[in-house]
């Protein structure tokens, strides 16, 4: 330890505290994935007789051997399995083709990936890139459960994930955790940085107890895509910076639940900054949402609100501003059927017909006050 780690309370700086880290990590973890010279190898994480035993897997290219990180995924076990990721690049190119294309497939595990980056000025300092290989044409991690009452959840610390966009033809969400009718229960996304997908850099249906925040999202042709809520997600302190897809970040509910905290969230260069569908019981505040520079002038929507059940939501102190010389036709936007949506307190500085349309068929029970335009 350096003579810093001294004092009270203790104060330690960066290299203590990463061998703290590492020392505690290796010991908890289940795998550890690192480069060991030109090869990716994985050993037994502490628990186990063969600890230290390498599993080889081809130069970075983790396809090249039938010990593969799909292999150790297979050998986690359903709950807490953690694989720590040793800073290097991996890249991936095997294809699972049921139910979907994709490299890392899922099923019924609860799986954590922890790095050792951390997100600054969106971009990722010191941790490990997940890439998938020219011509991939497939999703990096598809998660899903298989039956019964099983709940599937992702977690991500510290990791890159890039989805080598300009060598792919075929349109793929880069890392995508399905519900599909099963609750997607108790995931933490953070520290990450997601980029260059040909669909969206994260997709989750039917999250509930979810946590994303502090990660990057970049460059990607679509959004990320939070479908069927139940209730309990926060998302913030993020950064959405696309290619002028449909959503930089689209909410989806199921009536009657909610309770989903969207706040301090940089958006910019999409179709629609935020759109918000049947989603109830929630607030969306202190974003800021700027420019979608290759949309055409006065067409689009800044941030835009409809369904039937979307209901008793609280949108507030949002700031919109765009310096780009394409600007959205309304900085927010309630199309139809919205009910008991109060907005209140938005900086609204980069529309061109209306800063806020309020639509003939949105109920009445809402406010609309207070916003500075």
């Amino acid at each position: 330890m350096s003579e810093e780690f001294s004092g009270i309370p203790p104060i330690a700086d960066r290299l203590d505290w990463n061998a703290v880290i590492d020392h505690a990590l290796e010991k908890a973890a289940s795998f550890i994935l690192r480069p060991n010279g030109d090869y990716a190898e994985a050993i037994y994480g502490c628990g186990s007789n063969q600890a230290g035993k390498l599993v080889p897997n081809g130069k970075n290219l983790l396809s090249e051997s039938e010990l593969t990180v799909q292999a150790i995924v297979d050998a986690l076990p359903t709950r807490f399995g953690l694989i720590y990721v040793k800073p290097a690049d991996y890249i991936f190119n095997l294809q699972f083709t049921s139910p979907e294309k994709t490299a890392v497939l899922v099923e019924n595990k609860i799986l954590t990936l922890y790095g050792e980056g951390y997100c600054l000025a969106n971009e990722l300092k010191g941790g490990a890139m997940f890439q998938l290989a020219n011509g991939a044409n497939c999703r990096l991690i598809h998660s899903i459960p298989t039956g019964g009452n099983n709940t599937n959840s992702i977690n991500l610390f510290g990791m890159q994930f890039d989805g080598n966009r300009t060598y792919q033809t075929e349109t793929h969400p880069l890392i995508y955790v399905d519900g599909a009718g099963i609750r997607i229960r108790d995931s933490y996304i953070s520290r990450c940085v997601f980029r260059n997908a040909t669909g969206q850099p994260l997709y989750l249906k039917n999250p509930i107890d979810t946590w994303i925040h502090n990660n990057a999202f970049e460059d990607s042709s679509d959004g990320v895509r939070l479908e069927f809520i139940n209730y309990y997600v926060h998302f913030y302190d993020n950064y959405l910076h696309g290619l002028g897809g449909e959503y930089g970040l689209y909410l989806r509910g199921v009536g009657g639940t909610g309770l989903c905290f969207i706040h301090d969230n940089s958006i910019g260069n999409w179709k629609y900054g935020i759109g918000i569908y049947n989603l109830n019981k929630s607030k969306v505040h202190d974003n800021i949402i700027f420019g979608a520079g290759n949309q055409a002038h006065n067409t689009w929507d800044a941030m835009r609100i409809w369904g039937s059940l979307t209901q008793e939501l609280n949108v507030h102190d949002n700031t919109f501003i765009s310096g780009l010389a394409n600007k959205p036709k309304y900085d927010i936007h309630l199309v139809s059927d919205c009910d008991y949506v109060w907005v209140r307190n938005n900086i609204c500085k980069s529309w061109v017909t209306e800063a806020i349309k309020v639509e003939a068929g949105v109920n009445p029970n809402g406010v609309v006050e207070l916003n500075v335009t």
